[in-house]
């Protein structure tokens, strides 16, 4: 049982084969800083990069705040529970509360 093992794990219904669940959402990073650095060029101060600090959180503690889930081919970690919900939620306001007004 792995933090995001491979998508294929989960099969629902959608063909997830190739890189494995925590590589291919890794590989959004690099898109979504140059998203960001794109939109703050053409609208400043809009639109922001948020939390980037819950991944690496979640890896270390995927057992103790992330749901077991059952697929096909075994275990997966995915969906926080009550536990992840609120520690992730602190990561979002952390993320939201300097850019929100006085």
């Amino acid at each position: 049982m792995k933090f995001w093992r491979s998508i294929p794990t989960r099969k629902k219904g959608a063909d997830y084969s190739g890189p494995t669940a925590a590589d291919r959402l890794k590989s959004y990073f690099p898109e979504i800083t140059g998203l960001v650095a794109d939109y703050a060029a053409s609208h400043p101060h809009q639109v922001t990069e948020g939390d980037t600090k819950a991944y690496d959180y979640f890896a270390a503690h995927y057992q103790a705040e992330l749901a077991p889930e059952h697929g096909l081919d075994g275990t997966f970690y995915l969906h926080p529970n009550a536990t992840g919900a609120a520690s992730l939620g602190k990561f979002w306001a952390d993320a939201m509360a300097p850019n929100l007004g006085p």
